[in-house]
């Protein structure tokens, strides 16, 4: 039977470290950082029992609006999510798991999928990728799979460029690059000062680091990079523009792919691109592999009730 626990930080931390599918989106590191990301409200995880395995479901509330019409995504504005256990969880158990969610929230659910696991096809769809590097690769092979392009823009990049880790006084400089960046591109700020502090807190803990590159001593671009277990995630990247031709993104991805690489991890991941098809043509460039983002969608039964009730009506 199905059973959910209290909640505690210690039984969070356990099952995070004990499963064979947990990412860094997965921990209460994470869960700090979405608290800086607008239209997101992080909730702390739901944690099941099953015999005697332990499951952990993360989520937040992503679209805040008033009665059923909701949304709840595991790991919203990350890429992997959804249910993790300290043991194997069967695919039968997913069904389970699913079902028990879909009658605790009152809205839309979007689970994310560790890539090893399916469940029930029908509820499942991909709409993007995430582009990973395999690390043993630049080991043994160095330049392997890069583009003639990246190779260009990294090779001028070196000569006028250096990067190097940030210090946690530096994210206030880094801040003020995203803050020009997202200006000049004419996009929305979707991080908030709080989403840079938290970051400044956690870095000693060498989980997520600041890179930052660097032109004649003045800073012009970082790269926040997350590490746990085998990975190492690109969460978030920014630059002066009137530097880009360059090539700062080129040269701080690549730097930290090799510092990755050297330092054991086995994988790089880029995360997937959003809406923006050239941001998957350079990730492409670094020689990474795409793999397909799967989520489950779920729906409360109330939900789907009135949903039948207006399509009987228009109808």
């Amino acid at each position: 039977m199905l059973v959910e626990v209290p909640f505690s930080y210690k039984l969070w931390l356990k099952i995070v470290e004990n499963s064979p599918d947990a990412t860094f989106f997965h921990t209460p590191y994470w869960f700090e950082l979405l608290k800086g990301i607008k239209r997101v409200t992080p909730c702390y995880p739901l944690i099941f029992r099953y015999k005697n395995c332990y499951i952990l479901f993360p989520f937040g509330k992503t679209r805040i609006l008033k009665g059923l019409w909701s949304v709840y995504e595991s790991v919203p504005v990350g890429v992997y999510g959804g249910p993790i256990a300290d043991g194997d969880i069967k695919k039968e158990m997913y069904a389970k798991i699913m079902n028990r969610i879909e009658h605790i929230f009152k809205g839309n659910i979007l689970i994310t999928l560790p890539p090893s696991k399916e469940i029930d096809e029908k509820n499942v769809f991909s709409n993007s990728n995430t582009y990973i590097k395999a690390l043993e690769l630049v080991r043994e092979k160095g330049w392997s799979g890069v583009s003639k392009g990246h190779k260009y823009a990294i090779r001028k990049a070196r000569k006028n460029l250096y990067v190097r880790e940030a210090n946690p006084e530096e994210m206030k400089d880094y801040e003020k690059l995203y803050i020009s960046f997202v200006k000049k591109k004419r996009r929305k700020r979707r991080y908030t000062h709080l989403f840079f502090e938290r970051i400044k807190e956690i870095m000693p803990k060498k989980v997520v680091r600041l890179w930052v590159v660097l032109h004649k001593e003045k800073i012009i671009g970082g790269l926040v990079v997350a590490y746990f277990k085998d990975k190492a995630y690109c969460i978030h990247i920014a630059s002066n523009v009137e530097y880009g031709d360059f090539y700062p993104h080129h040269l701080l991805c690549w730097e930290t792919i090799i510092h990755a690489a050297k330092n054991g991890y086995r994988f790089y991941d880029f995360l997937p691109s959003g809406a923006y098809a050239t941001v998957d043509i350079f990730k492409k460039g670094f020689g990474t592999t795409p793999y397909p983002v799967r989520s489950y969608k779920g729906t409360h039964p109330l939900l789907n009730t009135a949903l039948r009730i207006q399509r009987v009506n228009i109808g």
